[in-house]
């Protein structure tokens, strides 16, 4: 199996690329590039083909306990729930998000006659 840092790493990128890590507001405060618990637990689903709700959620605390993410106040474990989380390490590879599909559209050339 991958180490805890591997699993994170592939957990990170694809929370960013799948658009899920973002800046977003609780009771009129900004919280830059977090992401939601339970958004988290249905990544590490899928990504590691993981049985249970309950595993991905060991998962993410371990990562919580190893220093690799946190909850943005630090009053909470990692849980299923709609709770705020941020990265604490910057990916072992540059990722960048899906690109919408405004960002994808192709400009329109202008000719002049």
């Amino acid at each position: 199996m991958a180490s805890l840092r591997a699993q994170m790493d592939e957990f990170q990128a694809a929370m960013i690329s799948q658009g899920k890590v973002s800046d977003k507001r609780f009771l009129g405060k900004k919280y830059k590039d977090v992401f939601i618990g339970y958004d988290a637990v249905n990544v590490l689903i899928d990504l590691f083909q993981l049985p249970s709700r309950k595993e991905a959620v060991d998962l993410g605390h371990r990562m919580l306990l190893g220093g690799l993410l946190e909850h943005v106040v630090k009053q909470h474990t990692f849980k299923d729930e709609h709770l705020f989380y941020k990265f604490n390490v910057v990916p072992s590879q540059p990722v960048s998000p899906t690109p919408t599909v405004s960002q994808t559209k192709t400009k329109t050339r202008r000719f002049s006659l």
